[in-house]
Parts: structure tokens; C-alpha cells; sequence
């Protein structure tokens, strides 16, 4: 099985290298890029694990090379497969349950793509989620305090990565609490505590000169709302759903039925009270590590779908819960009979057909999705639009300044947004020399208000460039007619895919920046 497990983590890197290579950078991708360039202890939206990983493998270049920034994702990717199988086993399970553990993960969509190929938090933040998982279960099965100092460093490290890392911790104290209480007497359960809080400490610093800004933030995301709105609910539940593969989501819904029908109908000799290291399994899983793995994932499921109920969510804020209870799926599929095995196949199949498709499509666009929203919001139905054509738009904007007599040479590109200010500066700025700067509220800018501090802020009077895509079109006249004297338009960037045209890109001339604008940083 070990040699099948080789096999499949070199052909998904294969697989996940062609499709970093031949895309794009998507809308968060670019801001973390970004981001990479001003190293700090914190940012606004998120802690600095992302951006650092993303300067390491782009040693800090202003160069814009996609495979170098999702280099480190797909290592992670291959690092993170080999940590599951190796957590199943710990767990009790066989090499054939830890390959099936590995083929779930290849086949989960939030583990393959969104942590696996694109450069995200999530993507640190899931290796260093199976380490404290692995950390923990020795924790239990053989009193390890070695390996409970270890898990506190390595989820300092997971809530340096995103602050859902936390979230193991809040497992671990409850699975001690209900099953494991003697650890409560132990010093080096504090000693962890306290190391956790350490790695987390340069977020804390950053916070506390920046008015604690980034939980501020946070917090408004996930409480305040007071209607419920059912279909944000069954919104969030579709997206685990579909991001945690249907495969992956059913087979452990069966899990758990399983053992808990196991339980119940006392298949097993141990009493559902009992819970120790040497117990009997029930049908495929020793109580102890089931219980335990829930305590983890349990309340990050219940926490997102009953923020849902009121808030917008994200499916991947809750997928790392999926994730721990992957190996319940692949050890409930290794009790079954032999052919059970094919739904592991199936479901990484599944998904490695899907990035190669996604791929074809973004390049190609083999399937045609009809626009009728007229040149103004061309390309604005095709998500997969989202990584193509920005390196083309960049090429045409730079011959219009190139050949451009009306505005000063230097002249900065300003937006509105973070995300868009993001994707101009990795595609439109960066490769030929230009500086973006946002003007925008600072809900809306997030950390690019510091760096547009750090850029020089600007001046009195000061014209600069504005790019709009029609995929997400902002007229400049609605956001800044208060704070320039003249916006006019300046040229249509027409981006073509395989010969048909799918998508502009709108370019602005706004002069002359009011000295009475609210929104800009202006040079002391």
C-alpha cells in the first residue's frame, strides 16, 4: 500500500503543478501575494503564516510567477496526504485504511484544490491540523508529555496560520474534560497552553497597536445578526457539502451512524460510558479516538452552521472538521468488504478529473456560458473567468501609458477594493514597475491601508489610473466624484480567449486629487 500511496501523491502533485502553472491567480491568491511583500507580525484580515509561506517560495520577488506562489501549497499537498495515512494508522488502522485515508483527502476539494493547489491559509494550517492530531492521539494512547508540549507549539503554529487553529484546542480541552480529566493536574498541560499563546504572541502585538483591529473584524463576521435566513443556512450546508466531496460527506455521515448504531445495539462488550485507551472496537474504530475526533470537529461544524443562520459564511471555514473526520470514513470503508475501496477511488478521480477540466476550461472555455448583460458586465455569468486574462489586459494597459502624453509617467494605479487592488498590482503594476495604492474605506481596503502608507501615501492634486473589469465593473464616477476634479475614461481593454471576445477591462484617467477627500492617505 505504501508504494500505491507514493504512487498516488506524486500523481496528484503532477496534476496540481500543471493546473497552478496554467491559471491564473485568483482573488485571494493575489491579495496574499501581495502580502508576501510587506512581511509583519499581522495583517488585518488574517495571521502573517500565508504571507510568509508565499514569500518564502517567491523569495520575496516582485515577479509574479504562479507556480512559484502555489509552490507551497502543492508540497503541502503531498506533505498533508502522507500525514493522514500516517494519522489513521495511529488511530489503529491498517495500511490498506490509511491508503483509503489518502485517497479521501486527494479527493476532497478543500484538500486537493483549495489548500492543495491555490495559496490560501488554510493551506498551513491543515498540515500543521493533522501534526496536532497525530500529536494528540499519542498524547492519549501512550501519556506522552512530550507530545503534548509538541501540540501546543504545533497549534500555535496552526492559529498562526488562521485563527480557526484555535479550534484544537477548544477540542482537546473538551475530549479532557469528559474522558480525560486526571490531565488537569498535569503542569505540562498549562506549559502547552502557554506555548500555544507564545507562537500566537506576534498577532497579539500587531493587534494591540492596531486597536485590535483584526478581531474587531472578525467579530462583525460572525455575530451581530439577529434574522434568520434559512437559505444561507442550507447555503452553507450545500457548500460542505460539495467542498468535502458528496463522497467523502456521505461516507462519513455512514461512519457515524455506524458507530453509533454499534453502540447502541451493543455490538461491542464496552459500556458507551467507558472510554479507554484499551478498549474493544466497535465495528471499525476504538471509542476513545472517535470520541476524541469529534470533540474536535463537533463544535467547528455546529459553530458555522448556526452562524449561517444569520451570517454569510464560507464552506471552507468549517472543512477542517471534515478533515479530521476523514479517517472515520477510510477505517468504516476498510471494515466493509474488499470493492469497498472503489469510493475511494471515485472520489479522488473525481476530483483530479474536475482540476483538469477546470483547468481546460479557464484556458479554453470548452463549455459557453452565455452572457446578456452587454459589454459593460461582459463575462460577469463565467466564474472561471476569474484566472484568465489578466496577464493579457496587463500587456494592453501597458502599451496605452507607454504611448500616453496626458498623464504623468509615475502615475500610481489606484481602486476601491482589496481584492481588486490586489489582482492590478500582481498583473497590471508589479511586472512593469507601477505602484497601486487604494482609496476606499477601510472596510473595504483591508490591510492595503498600511500599504499605502508604506508606499508613500499621496499627494495633493495627483492624478492616477483607474482598471475596472467587466466581470466586477465599478463606475469610478459613484466612488470618487467627491475626491478628484475630472474622471474620464481613457480606453476598453478587450480580452480575447481562443478568439472570442469574453471580457474587458476598462481603463480611467482621474486627475487632479482633492486636498477635501476623506478617503486618501496623504503625505505628511
Amino acid at each position: 500500500m505504501k508504494r500505491k500511496l507514493i504512487y498516488l501523491i506524486v500523481v496528484s502533485a503532477v496534476i496540481r503543478i500543471l493546473a497552478a502553472s496554467f491559471t491564473e491567480l485568483g482573488n485571494d491568491e493575489v491579495y496574499y501575494r501581495i502580502l508576501a511583500l510587506f512581511p509583519d507580525l499581522g495583517y488585518f484580515d488574517h495571521p502573517p503564516m500565508v504571507a510568509w509561506l508565499a514569500g518564502l517560495t517567491t523569495l520575496w520577488s516582485t515577479t509574479t510567477c504562479e507556480l512559484l506562489v502555489r509552490l507551497g501549497p502543492i508540497i503541502i499537498g503531498c506533505i498533508n496526504t502522507w500525514l493522514i495515512y500516517i494519522l489513521t494508522k495511529k488511530m489503529g488502522g491498517s495500511d490498506r485504511a490509511g491508503y483509503i485515508s489518502a485517497l479521501l483527502c486527494t479527493g476532497s476539494i478543500y484538500m486537493s484544490v483549495i489548500c492543495g493547489t491555490f495559496i490560501m491559509p488554510d493551506t498551513p494550517l491543515t498540515m500543521f491540523w493533522l501534526i496536532s492530531l497525530i500529536l494528540l492521539i499519542d498524547v492519549f494512547k501512550n501519556q506522552s508529555r512530550k507530545s503534548l508540549i509538541l501540540f501546543g507549539f504545533t497549534v500555535g503554529l496552526a492559529t498562526l496560520s488562521k485563527y480557526t487553529g484555535g479550534e484544537l484546542w477548544l477540542g482537546a480541552v473538551l475530549y479532557i474534560l469528559i474522558f480525560e480529566r486526571k490531565w488537569l493536574k498535569s503542569p505540562y498541560l498549562y506549559i502547552s497552553v502557554l506555548i500555544s499563546v507564545i507562537c500566537f504572541s506576534p498577532v497579539i502585538l500587531w493587534n494591540i497597536q492596531n486597536d485590535f483591529i483584526t478581531f474587531t473584524f472578525h467579530g462583525e463576521r460572525i455575530t451581530g445578526g439577529s434574522k434568520i435566513e434559512l437559505y444561507l443556512f442550507f447555503r452553507e450546508l450545500l457548500g460542505e457539502f460539495y467542498y468535502n466531496n458528496p463522497i467523502n460527506w456521505v461516507l462519513t455521515l455512514l461512519a457515524v451512524i455506524s458507530f453509533f448504531r454499534a453502540t447502541k445495539t451493543g455490538r461491542t462488550n464496552q459500556n458507551t460510558a467507558d472510554i479507554t485507551i484499551n478498549s474493544e472496537k466497535p465495528v471499525f474504530v476504538a471509542k476513545s479516538w472517535f470520541y476524541l475526533l469529534l470533540c474536535i470537529a463537533g463544535p467547528m461544524i455546529f459553530l458555522f452552521l448556526t452562524v449561517s443562520l444569520t451570517k454569510e459564511t464560507l464552506p471552507h471555514w468549517s472543512a477542517p472538521a471534515y478533515l479530521t473526520l476523514m479517517p472515520l470514513a477510510a477505517l468504516y470503508l476498510d471494515s466493509r468488504k474488499e470493492s469497498a475501496i472503489k469510493w475511494g477511488y471515485i472520489a479522488s478521480g473525481l476530483i483530479l478529473f474536475t482540476l483538469i477540466a477546470g483547468v481546460i476550461q479557464v484556458n479554453i472555455g470548452i463549455v459557453n456560458i452565455p452572457d446578456d448583460r452587454g459589454p459593460w458586465r461582459l463575462g460577469s455569468s463565467d466564474f472561471s473567468l476569474d484566472m484568465y486574462g489578466w496577464r493579457q489586459g496587463a500587456q494592453k494597459f501597458d502599451s496605452i501609458v507607454s504611448q500616453d502624453t496626458i498623464m504623468p509617467k509615475d502615475a500610481k494605479l489606484i481602486q476601491y477594493g482589496w481584492d481588486d487592488a490586489a489582482h492590478i498590482d500582481c498583473y497590471f503594476a508589479l511586472p512593469y514597475g507601477h505602484k497601486v495604492m487604494t482609496l476606499g474605506e477601510p472596510g473595504s481596503v483591508h490591510y492595503w491601508d498600511w500599504i499605502t502608507k508604506k508606499r508613500g501615501a499621496f499627494r495633493c492634486g495627483e492624478d492616477v489610473w483607474l482598471i475596472t473589469s467587466s466581470r466586477y465593473p465599478k463606475k469610478p464616477e459613484e466612488f470618487y466624484v467627491e475626491d478628484f476634479e475630472e474622471i474620464y475614461p481613457a480606453d476598453t481593454l478587450k480580452i480575447y480567449r481562443t478568439g472570442t471576445h469574453v471580457m474587458n477591462f476598462y481603463a480611467y484617467r482621474l486627475k487632479g486629487l482633492k486636498a477635501s477627500s476623506e478617503k486618501a492617505i496623504f503625505r505628511k
